[in-house]
């Protein structure tokens, strides 16, 4: 798929939807994912770190989000 008209399209509609359209006239399947923060300057870089962390030790209290358990 290409991005023609996904971006500075004149009819104001936002980049995801312009690419769910385009992926539903093709038939394409896709898949929804949790948002990711925006990493800009080292503030954001820090707070993802934390993040990462908590993920890291609330793991093993959650195995189906924990990556020892095959996920």
């Amino acid at each position: 798929m290409d991005s023609q008209g996904v971006f500075y399209n004149l009819d104001g509609v936002p980049a995801l939807d312009a690419y769910i359209a385009k992926a539903a006239e093709r038939g394409v399947p896709v898949a929804s994912l949790g948002p990711v923060a925006d990493v800009d300057d080292m503030r954001d870089m820090a707070h993802t770190i934390s993040l990462l962390n908590a993920i890291a030790y609330s793991s093993p209290f959650h195995p189906a989000w924990s990556w020892r358990s095959g996920l």
